[in-house]
């Protein structure tokens, strides 16, 4: 007996529904035959002609929901810098470094960033927030997407996630080893050089081989970082609800100085 994965499984349902209708949609997709191997063929499908790069894999530590404790755990992230990349190239590059749509605090900061770096910079945002994942709303996961917050018209609310993950495997040290590798994305906007290695200094991995180095890339600037006080929580370890610890009280805790 086979069993299959649900959302592949409905995936495939939804692709052979509206290929009754218009054949020319999602034809490849309506056409995998075979249940077990579903999940692969599907995913194969989708990701076969796309213009994104391939995942970035760092080691993260993150909850083990079995032992309550954190452990070493290979975690898919998209790079921002390799974001930016796609976009200037398959973009409209005057939509892209678009500043309108900015808030005044927003716009007088990315300015200030201009000013220091003597160019022009592409202006980026990140946004956390969780979301349910499955129908009683039981379970979440934990999404970190990049915004372009001088972004007008259609494209104003555009995010492309960086990273998701199950909320019930995010650990105290969880967020901030992500962070750490988004980090060192946005420094290498910052500066416009590819990186020559992996995020913690080591030689790049087999999994790398197809990572791009070369000439430079557009330069940006991290303007804004929006989320609920449960993720600013989570990641930058500000007082929760109801906690005792003042937020404007320099306080150490878990390694990061708090505000």
């Amino acid at each position: 007996m086979c069993i299959r994965d649900s959302s592949t499984a409905r995936v495939d349902e939804l692709a052979r529904d509206i290929n009754s209708v218009d054949p020319m949609s999602f034809a490849d997709t309506s056409r995998l035959k075979c249940p077990k191997n579903l999940s692969r063929d599907v995913k194969r499908k989708f990701t076969k002609a796309s213009t994104w790069m391939k995942p970035y894999w760092a080691q993260v530590r993150c909850q083990n929901v079995k032992t309550h404790k954190e452990s070493l755990e290979w975690v898919a992230i998209h790079l921002p810098h390799e974001i930016v990349h796609v976009l200037m190239k398959h973009g409209t590059t005057d939509k892209v470094m678009e500043v309108e749509g900015m808030d005044p605090l927003t716009r007088e900061h990315h300015l200030k960033c201009e000013r220091e770096a003597q160019c022009k910079l592409l202006a980026l945002g990140i946004w956390a927030d969780g979301a349910p994942c499955n129908w009683d709303r039981t379970e979440s996961v934990d999404v970190m997407s990049l915004s372009l917050p001088g972004l007008t018209g259609e494209f104003a609310n555009l995010r492309i996630p960086l990273v998701a993950l199950s909320a019930k495997n995010v650990g105290e040290n969880t967020w901030a080893d992500i962070c750490s590798v988004i980090k060192w994305s946005l420094e290498i906007l910052a500066t416009g050089h590819w990186p020559t290695c992996r995020h913690d200094g080591s030689p790049w991995r087999e999994s790398d081989c197809k990572r791009k180095t070369g000439p430079a890339i557009q330069r940006a600037c991290l303007d804004k970082v929006r989320a609920d006080w449960d993720w600013m929580g989570k990641c930058f370890h500000l007082p929760f609800h109801l906690s005792l610890i003042h937020i404007s009280e320099p306080t150490r805790r878990r390694g990061m100085w708090v505000g």
